[in-house]
């Protein structure tokens, strides 16, 4: 059990190596957009579509991502997300045609996701029974650690040896680098070793509060499949949870910069909250993580929803300048949890079988959200013509998390499963005795 505990932590970090790199892509390209429009004769808006095909790739692989997974394995799965970056850049480096543009970007989309959160939380949900929160976001510090230093250096690299050296700098170097993470890191998922899941710490899979008796999951392992499970309405919800916290995350987001000068800021002071941000990133992730592992899960999505609402109301309501920066760059953090739901929140709720498929799922949802922020955080800013309506609305989306948490993250959830396999049961459709997959 020892070494598979090593093998399983080792694969972790590969996994979250490939993880950041896959979300540096993306800003990458977009550090690099004005440039290589420049150089090709676009404009900036016929462009803006490569993001859309790239989101929408991004989606439809979350759709098939969980059975891949289980199907393939995760070093498989990983290896063919690694050559997202050399086709993504490579292609965006010769191509002259808009829309051979467009589909790379729908490809570049599909293959990242390959390597990005959904695989990483199916791979921690697998192999964690104990200290499953803090391997969870251990994703998410990677993805900030890498961010501070990448993003800088790329647009440092741009500007010295222009925008196609660098495209293809991107494509030769990321794919490397994801490849020797892939190849000779990352582990397939527990069943293929006839391996249990190990722990990091003393297992405790907990739904309401550290004072509560043991919840149901803790007894009951659903043995259904993720389609039977959304029979349950709870299910809906629980699934839909991130979409709706990345809405609120991607609105801030997606204007940050511009949301800091509202605050009479400067430009070169907006772009110091940004990396102050990022570094916040890295000590509020294992917070995150820690509070599900020592306390629940329930808690810790209650709390960093809590600074959400309290943070987003409290902008607009009495801060400015500086004051209103500090609190914006915990706002920015307050919903970085939900990258990192679906891999503490899901395994103990819904069983090894139905987990992976819902994950992938949950990461759909949250592509599908991802493709609309931006339109809804600007017909919110036009109703005040500024960025108070929008925070107002992302202290609305925090407020509606917390009451979905609190109806749905409970163990009333885990009885009502519970009735509904035992119905399935009686029906003949699952066998009581089946082995859930790993």
């Amino acid at each position: 059990m020892k070494s598979y505990k090593g093998k399983a932590l080792v694969g972790a970090f590969g996994l979250a190596g490939a993880l950041a790199f896959s979300v540096l892509c993306y800003m990458c390209v977009v550090l690099v957009q004005s440039d290589l429009c420049e150089i090709k004769g676009w404009t900036l808006q016929e462009f803006s579509l490569f993001f859309t095909t790239y989101s929408l790739g991004s989606v439809v692989a979350s759709l098939f991502l969980g059975k891949i997974v289980t199907k393939i394995g995760t070093k498989l799965t990983a290896v063919i997300g690694s050559f997202g970056p050399l086709i993504g850049f490579g292609v965006l480096a010769i191509a002259d045609a808009l829309v051979v543009v467009y589909i790379v970007g729908f490809v570049f989309g599909v293959l990242l996701a390959f390597i990005a959160f959904i695989t990483y939380n199916i791979y921690v949900s697998s192999w964690f029974a104990g200290g499953r929160g803090l391997m969870v976001s251990v994703g998410n510090i990677f993805k900030c650690a890498i961010t501070i230093v990448g993003a800088p250096a790329v647009a440092i690299f741009n500007l010295t040896y222009g925008v196609i050296t660098t495209l293809w700098t991107l494509a030769i170097g990321i794919t490397a680098i994801c490849l020797i993470c892939s190849v000779f890191l990352v582990a397939n998922l527990p069943n293929a070793y006839g391996a249990q899941p190990v722990s990091i710490g003393k297992e405790k899979v907990k739904i309401e509060s550290s004072k509560a008796k043991a919840a149901p999951s803790d007894r009951f392992v659903p043995n259904m499949t993720a389609a039977q499970t959304l029979r349950l309405p709870q299910t809906i919800i629980i699934i839909s949870i991130p979409a709706l916290v990345t809405l609120g995350v991607s609105m801030i987001g997606n204007y940050s910069v511009q949301i800091y000068q509202s605050f009479g800021l400067e430009y070169v002071e907006a772009s110091s909250c940004l990396s102050i941000a990022s570094f916040l990133g890295v000590i509020l992730s294992p917070v995150f993580g820690i509070l599900c592992d020592k306390v629940s899960q329930r808690f810790s999505i209650l709390v960093f929803s809590a600074m959400g609402l309290v943070t987003a109301f409290t902008i607009p309501t009495f801060l400015f300048g500086w004051f209103a920066g500090i609190c914006c760059m915990f706002l920015q953090n307050a919903g970085q949890y939900a990258q990192m739901y679906s891999g503490v929140v899901i395994p103990p709720l819904f069983g090894p079988k139905a987990s992976p498929q819902l994950i992938g799922w949950t990461g759909m949802t949250i592509g599908i959200v991802n493709m609309f922020s931006a339109p809804v955080a600007m017909a919110f800013y036009s109703v005040g013509e500024g960025f108070e309506p929008v925070l107002y609305a992302v202290a609305a989306i925090y407020a509606i998390a917390i009451a979905a948490v609190v109806f749905v993250i409970n163990p009333n959830t885990s009885k009502a499963l519970q009735k509904l396999q035992a119905r399935y049961e009686a029906k003949g459709e699952l066998q009581a005795n089946d082995a859930p997959s790993a």
